[in-house]
């Protein structure tokens, strides 16, 4: 079963780097999406 794991690891979708997301950019990313679909106020 190792040799199938070993091939299916070359498609896999999750990164495999070694190099650390750059937090300031996936900030800016992320926050203009979750002001796009979330209000100011969000009524619990």
């Amino acid at each position: 079963m190792k040799p199938w794991v070993k091939l299916f690891n070359k498609y896999d979708l999750y990164t495999k780097v070694d190099k650390k997301p750059n937090v300031v950019e996936l900030k800016k990313y992320y926050s203009k999406i979750i002001d796009k679909y979330f209000p100011n106020i969000i009524n619990w």
